[in-house]
């Protein structure tokens, strides 16, 4: 998924949010003050910008104008745990917000469109065990968890409009294609969502007002061509 940009959306407090560097590309997300056309960084600990690593951006937010959210590590450096922050877009400065499940293990977050917390994803890096965790108001509530054989447990995509939770991971620990699930809480395994047989799926592709998914992409993978030199004349 490296690679990935943010298109330009209109918020609130005369800002816009400029395309920035997804989190796998490691860059700080950019916003504009469309007012004075003055650029500016947003990092998670502006006082430490060295501290921010991957950080994401989620806006807009719903009942909060001129604030974002972004996603990131924190100076917990021997682990690096993901958490979430409230960062004024005018003056760049960010609030740590930690829900009540965050762990040490947590590796990703999934908001609604208010920026509270709605799903928590948990990886051990000594087990390669997850689980995945689900919010109603600040209670977290553990759903399903499993190992991963690779060490990659499966991606949060996001939520359905019937509230279920988007899962990308592959249809077969070894040898299968990144697939779609769909897993509604409370319902045991993930069911299929969405599959391009012979093809991997990318990812999701979320309202960014609403955080629901709405699509997918997929990868069209080429087979290699191989070439032979024909053989030399005497």
């Amino acid at each position: 998924m490296a690679g990935r940009t943010m298109r330009a959306l209109a918020i609130a407090a005369g800002l816009a949010l400029a395309s920035g560097a997804a989190a796998q590309d490691g860059a700080a997300p950019h916003v504009q003050v469309t007012a004075t056309g003055a650029p500016r960084m947003l990092f998670t600990d502006p006082d430490n910008e060295w501290a921010d690593w991957g950080a994401r951006l989620v806006a807009p937010i719903a009942g909060d104008p001129g604030h974002v959210r972004m996603i990131g590590g924190n100076t917990n450096l021997d682990r690096g745990n993901a958490a979430i922050y409230r960062v004024h877009l005018q003056s760049g400065r960010s609030h740590r917000l930690t829900p009540a499940g965050a762990t040490l293990d947590t590796i990703w977050f999934e908001l609604d469109a208010n920026g509270q917390p709605a799903v928590q994803l948990d990886s051990d890096r000594k087990t390669n065990r997850w689980r995945l965790l689900t919010y109603e108001g600040e209670t977290p509530r553990a759903q399903i968890e499993g190992v991963s054989a690779s060490g990659a447990p499966p991606s949060v995509e996001g939520i359905l409009p019937d509230g279920r939770i988007v899962l990308l991971m592959p249809s077969d620990e070894d040898t299968g294609f990144d697939t779609l699930y769909a897993y509604k809480r409370g319902a045991g395994a993930p069911e299929t969502l969405f599959a391009r047989e012979g093809l991997d799926v990318d990812s999701a592709i979320n309202d960014p007002w609403t955080r629901q998914v709405v699509g997918a992409t997929w990868r069209r993978c080429r087979a290699p061509v191989f070439r032979s030199r024909p053989a030399a004349r005497p």
